[in-house]
């Protein structure tokens, strides 16, 4: 999960059939000097960042999608699709694109996940411009009933594989629990019901509403020239000659954070009960987003959470945070597998773990060093082509206003201990804990008064 930059500054609105020069492309207004951005006519935004001496060229396509869009009944509908990205297209018949990939030493594949979907590539810099065209045409996916046949046989087979993972079942759960309306309740992979009901038919219908080109952003990072790159993909990301309404935004519940913990147990024959605590988390707006972000590194550090799962004489087989900032509230959890004796005792210690942090201040030794971990990863991030373009393509998908020069690294710089005091005060304290566990132990004693689901 990606937070990322949005590149500021104005819009440049691309006609159609006109040339285009070199210096016709500003970078925005507050923008890395590298990192230009223009409307092509279809209505798509494209940004491209030249990276002198990179060796690949990287494509991020992402539209605005995923589970957030979905309901019950087409739960994974994203999944199907980016699984499908690359078979078919317009222009390549089945096992084409394949072939070219290997040709080229290239790579695309397709994605989906909480907020959107779409489909990444990356070639080799001197295959760049067939490359980028390659990526480009296949947004222009087809759907033959085979093929999604095929697609959808795989897909139910890696949701039968995540629904048998007792950590997976156990977030999922959580998930479930936590929201009881907002679409972020349903599983990232799918519902078995929901896909396997979904035929090719439905398929080009829900493409053609959900993939028009004035719903798209593309992210392009390496050694190219922007206007060699605009040229490239103006065409193969035009808008379609029939016209298609686009689909109307999806009616996300307005759902209420949690006033009252909740539990839930989930019975199974395993050895281990995996356990969930967690709460309301963020959204991608929110400035205590790299706050949050600390305390999570914070709690998986040697002063955070297993010292006391050990004092109150709980082994953990394994132990995770895991968190997400989402358009509306996301979440923030910590899994861990106990035995199933121990599974009272670990959720008390869990909680005052992350409630130590509201408090008092972290140690400056420790926030120094996960703040530290935390720079140098995104700063490595920030080299590599197919993570930039991941970075400029959902920033400008969310709309997060903090500038492509590396202000959100600033703003990760300078998050104090106070910062991260107060974040866990507003998610840990304030916020009413969800508790689930997946497992044969007996179900957790409560934080307060629960609600049964």
């Amino acid at each position: 999960m990606k937070v990322a930059v949005v590149i500021l500054g104005l819009a440049l609105a691309v006609a159609f059939g006109a040339p285009l020069a070199a210096q016709d492309l500003q970078p925005p207004a507050g923008a890395a000097a590298t990192v230009h951005r223009a409307v092509l006519p279809s209505g798509a935004v494209l940004l491209v960042e030249r990276v002198p001496g990179a060796e690949t060229v990287a494509l991020q396509a992402v539209f605005p999608g995923g589970t957030r869009a979905e309901e019950p009944e087409s739960c994974g509908i994203h999944q199907l699709i980016a699984r499908l990205f690359g078979r078919k297209t317009s222009r390549h018949g089945v096992g084409e694109i394949g072939r070219l990939l290997a040709e080229m030493r290239g790579r695309l594949e397709g994605f989906a996940g909480r907020n959107s979907f779409g489909l990444f590539a990356e070639f080799p810099k001197d295959r760049a411009r067939e490359g980028l065209a390659l990526a480009a045409d296949s947004l222009a996916a087809e759907f033959p009933e085979r093929e999604v046949l095929r697609a959808r046989d795989e897909l139910l087979s890696a949701i039968r594989e995540h629904e048998e993972d007792p950590a997976a079942a156990a977030l999922d759960a959580f998930l479930d629990t936590l929201y009881r309306a907002h679409p972020y309740r349903l599983p990232l992979l799918g519902r078995m019901s929901a896909v396997a009901d979904l035929r090719a038919p439905r398929l080009r219908e829900f493409y053609a509403r959900a993939a028009r080109p004035d719903r798209l952003v593309v992210a392009v990072v390496g050694d190219v020239e922007p206007a060699s790159v605009v040229e490239t993909l103006r065409s193969r990301l035009a808008a379609p000659a029939q016209k298609t309404k686009s689909a109307p935004p999806p009616a996300v519940p307005l759902e209420p954070l949690p006033d009252q913990p909740r539990a839930r147990a989930v019975v199974r024959a395993i050895a281990k009960t995996y356990l969930v605590v967690g709460f309301a988390g963020l959204t991608v707006q929110d400035a205590d987003r790299h706050a949050l972000q600390l305390a999570g590194a914070l709690l998986e550090g040697p002063a955070g959470i297993s010292p006391r799962l050990r004092a109150a004489g709980v082994s953990a087989s394994s132990l995770n945070v895991a968190h997400m900032n989402g358009i509306e509230p996301g979440f923030f959890a910590v899994v861990a597998a106990v035995e199933p004796s121990q599974v009272a005792r670990a959720k008390d210690a869990i909680l005052e773990a992350l409630r130590a942090l509201a408090g008092s201040l972290a140690p400056a030794e420790e926030l120094e060093r996960v703040r530290r971990e935390a720079l140098e990863a995104a700063t490595l991030a920030r080299t590599r082509p197919a993570a930039r373009a991941a970075e400029l393509a959902y920033a400008e998908l969310f709309g997060l206003a903090l500038g492509a020069g590396g202000a959100d690294l600033e703003d990760l710089s300078r998050v104090s201990a106070g910062d991260v005091q107060r974040v866990s005060r507003r998610v840990f304290v304030e916020r009413a804990p969800v508790v689930v566990t997946v497992g044969p132990g007996a179900r957790p004693a409560p934080a307060a008064a629960e609600e049964k689901k």
